[in-house]
């Protein structure tokens, strides 16, 4: 009688692991694959949770900081309306073009916001009023005086009191008496957004 070869009797071991686990005879190369064990499969857990956490970290100082929120109230109001003449009041427009001054250069470094009062404000609000405004003849020199503070969660924290005067430059025959105000009302919105950089009260800026 023909004898086969019979197949060795042999037991089966295993080697495991952190990717799976494989069934292997002595002596033979595995065999078999019996997917990842529970000790992998925490290994290989930790090792994405570890590269998520990096990445995160990563995206979050690479964005850029959120600026502060500004609110300036517009428009603004003379301290005195019976030393400003009716006629620069109608046409020179300098209760919005004050504060619309301030926000064009505060912008650069916070989100700024108009508005005519401060109700649902978020952050700082800052309340200016055009405190003086000097005249010399049609197209004399100007000047322009202007007070604020600024209000964070109800308490003041600064205050400033600025003037700019001007002549209105090389244009001023053709500037008229509000080209050259609003000269000064560009000059003072820049002279403000730099003290709001850094806040102080009675800080006077006198041209």
């Amino acid at each position: 009688m023909d004898h086969q070869d019979a197949a060795p009797n042999v037991a089966w071991g295993a080697v495991s692991g952190a990717s799976g686990r494989w069934r292997v005879r002595p002596g033979i190369d595995p065999v078999g694959y019996e997917g990842p064990s529970r000790q992998g499969v925490s290994m290989i857990a930790r090792r994405l949770l570890a590269s998520v956490l990096t990445i995160g970290s990563f995206v979050l100082f690479a964005l850029p900081v959120a600026a502060d929120s500004l609110t300036i109230l517009s428009p603004i109001d003379f301290a005195d309306r019976e030393q400003v003449r009716d006629a620069v009041e109608a046409e020179c427009e300098l209760q919005t073009k004050v504060p619309a001054y301030i926000k064009a250069y505060a912008e650069k470094r916070a989100s700024v916001t108009l508005a005519p009062d401060a109700k649902g404000a978020r952050g700082r609000v800052l309340r200016v009023e055009i405190a003086e405004v000097r005249e010399s003849g049609r197209a004399g020199p100007k000047a322009l005086t202007i007070e604020g503070e600024l209000v964070e969660n109800g308490r003041v924290i600064g205050t400033i009191r600025a003037r700019r005067t001007s002549v209105g430059g090389p244009l001023v025959g053709f500037r008229g008496q509000c080209g050259i105000l609003h000269r000064c009302a560009k000059a003072l919105g820049k002279d403000v957004a730099r003290w709001l950089e850094a806040p102080a009260m009675g800080v006077e800026l006198m041209n």
